[in-house]
């Protein structure tokens, strides 16, 4: 530290021989006058070094460097460093933000030399127990203490990339055992090491759009089981992937693997019931569309009248699968989306077996779905053709619409 001096070049030197020689370490991203350089407990290769602006790592010994930014400010005067042996977290002491940690530094341990000549590496992934989340901050802090934040229960996907990529996308899919496409999350594009986190949890379902809401159920999605999965990157045309192993807690006295799989079931049941009612209500918005398209094109009364007929029937129908009236600013009407969402939010937001109570539910909200396919199908027979015919004598085109009915 010769800053007092006017020089505030990083002087950082190494020596491998008790001090009797020395190797000067040099970067161009090195900027400030240096505080702390510290090597890491199990990979001596890894070097942190702080300095008057900012935070810089080595992977290779010191040969090469890098400035750490990723929610830390570049202006960050870095007077000390530790490392926590039991979480592998970066704690850094600084003048002016505070104390800052960086959770677990161990996909840093694996930056090997061959690793970061790669353009891209993916790292494999830990055994992740299932779990929904550990909620409370753990209780009251001691007098005069300080903790930092929780990290998150669940680990990050994370994966290295050589330099930024500026152009074409960068994605995370996760797929099962079978083959199927779990769930897909956007990557980010950054230099150095990238986490994307994944909530262990599948693609929410279709659900019926239209009405005097958003249906939050759209958002909701369950949790996948225990089992063998595989994750890729995909980074513009190429892609990287490796295994992920999903594990039940078997220490969890709540609530056991068996009443997992059949809260996934049951959550599953909703999840397809949301998806038919959307394809209904889908049908008959198109339907509504092409009646009303084609209301101004006739000229015959008798004609306006069938088609404002065949209209009203398909939007009473619609209005009994989904809120489309608001009643107050506070509370909307309750129809069978509504009802669906009441049951698979829960279900979905559960580890535990449904209750008795939510499984006679579905059976309701089943009945009521086939209802309203049943009078779908009972109001394309009765007024679809005859549209059709009317709007042919009328000299409009044939309306392009599926017929309910034929499925076709």
């Amino acid at each position: 530290d010769n800053h007092m001096y006017g020089d505030h070049r990083t002087w950082i030197a190494k020596s491998a021989d008790m001090g009797k020689t020395w190797k000067k370490f040099e970067s161009p991203e090195f900027s400030g006058f240096a505080h702390k350089i510290k090597e890491d407990l199990k990979n001596s290769e890894l070097l942190f070094a702080g300095t008057e602006m900012g935070l810089f790592a080595s992977a290779d010994g010191g040969a090469n460097w890098f400035r750490m930014k990723n929610n830390i400010p570049w202006y960050s005067l870095v007077r000390d460093i530790r490392i926590h042996p039991v979480t592998n977290d970066l704690i850094l002491a600084t003048h002016g933000r505070g104390i800052i940690t960086v959770d677990d530094i161990t996909p840093m341990r694996s930056l090997t030399k061959q690793i970061i000549e790669k353009d891209v590496h993916l790292f494999a992934n830990e055994p992740v127990v299932l779990t929904a989340g550990k909620f409370g901050d753990g209780g009251f802090p001691s007098t005069g203490g300080w903790n930092a934040g929780n990290p998150i229960s669940i680990p990050p996907i994370q994966y290295y990339l050589k330099d930024r990529v500026n152009s074409g996308d960068v994605k995370i899919e996760i797929y099962d055992a079978a083959g199927k496409l779990v769930q897909s999350l956007p990557g980010t594009k950054r230099k150095g090491v990238n986490k994307v986190l994944w909530n262990l949890r599948m693609k929410p379902p279709k659900v019926a759009s239209g009405g005097s809401r958003i249906d939050f159920g759209g958002f909701v999605a369950p949790m996948v089981l225990p089992g063998e999965y595989t994750v890729k990157l995909k980074v513009g045309d190429k892609e990287y992937s490796q295994s992920m192993k999903l594990l039940h807690d078997d220490g969890n006295k709540l609530f056991s693997e068996t009443d997992r799989q059949l809260q996934f079931s049951t959550a599953m049941e909703l999840y397809n019931l949301h998806e038919s009612l959307a394809k209904q209500v889908e049908d008959i918005t198109a339907k509504e569309k092409m009646l009303k398209d084609n209301m101004s094109k006739v000229k015959s009364p008798k004609v306006k009248k069938l088609l404002q007929e065949y209209y009203d029937k398909l939007e009473a129908l619609r209005g009994s699968l989904l809120a489309t009236k608001m009643q107050s600013m506070f509370a909307d009407e309750e129809k069978l989306r509504e009802r669906i969402t009441d049951v698979y939010a829960a279900v979905a937001g559960q580890e535990a077996a449904p209750g008795n109570l939510q499984i006679q539910r579905i059976s309701v909200l089943k009945e009521e779905l086939a209802v309203a396919e049943k009078s779908n199908v009972q109001l394309t027979e009765k007024y679809f053709n005859k549209v059709k015919d009317a709007l042919a004598k009328e000299g409009v085109d044939k309306p392009a619409i599926k017929d309910s009915k034929e499925g076709k």
